[in-house]
């Protein structure tokens, strides 16, 4: 059950009111103001003590050179071999000054 309530108890409990509700307001302003802050800093900088990440093209590039390597020494040494045993009959000369 309810007391009756003088008119100055009514006009402070409304000002209190008022005065959380502006109070509520401000935080959530602040919170916003400081999340839009902190994002616009790191999609602007970059995250601190962030390392480059190799994109698909780079990896696909590093692997190519990396197979035709692996193939230019396996030419080389299928070659080696072919021509060494044709050069096993025939002398190897060689002169030093």
């Amino acid at each position: 059950m309810q007391q009756p309530q003088s008119p100055e108890l009514r006009r402070r409990l409304r000002a209190r009111a008022r005065r959380q509700k502006v109070l509520r307001r401000r935080a959530v302003a602040l919170a916003v103001a400081l999340f839009l802050g902190i994002w616009a800093t790191i999609a602007l900088a970059g995250p601190m003590g962030a390392k480059k990440t190799a994109t698909v093209a780079e990896v696909v590039t590093a692997h190519s050179a990396s197979v035709t390597v692996e193939r230019a020494a396996k030419h080389k040494r299928h070659h080696k071999k072919t021509s060494s045993s044709s050069t096993a009959t025939t002398p190897v000369t060689t002169s030093q000054s």
